[in-house]
């Protein structure tokens, strides 16, 4: 086991950067949920290059601030997770739900290139009077 180890990073402009060194297990997630409590709710980046092993209460802590960032129509990243953290969130089904990047730079492009707009519809009698 391994003691974790957080740091936050936040300029001006978002994104906020979180650097998280360790393990995150049932014994260190009360301590970086007290830590992702205290991140502003802003678009975010997680590099978990450093994570050795990623339990259940440690996805627990993930998905509470992707839901909470959401909220607040923030966006969260996390970045170059080690081959078997991003195993876990795999198994998890969260590569399905979070922006997952394979540097800490694609990850800022992810949470900071705005997203387009879905296009309209067009209307069946729109569509009619065209044809």
């Amino acid at each position: 086991m391994s003691a974790l180890l957080v740091r936050t990073f936040s300029p001006q402009a978002p994104p906020t950067l979180i650097t998280v060194t360790g393990d995150i297990d049932i014994a260190s997630a009360p301590s970086l949920r007290r830590h992702l409590l205290s991140v502003p709710d802003r678009s975010t980046v997680l590099d978990l290059s450093g994570v050795q092993l990623l339990s259940a209460a440690g996805l627990t802590e993930l998905v509470d601030l992707r839901d909470r960032l959401t909220r607040a129509d923030a966006r969260l990243a996390l970045a170059a997770a080690p081959r078997l953290v991003r195993r876990v969130l795999v198994i998890a089904g969260l590569d399905d739900t979070m922006m997952l990047a394979d540097t800490v730079d694609d990850a800022v492009h992810l949470v900071t290139t705005p997203i387009p707009p879905c296009p309209r519809p067009r209307s069946l009698t729109a569509a009619r009077t065209h044809a």
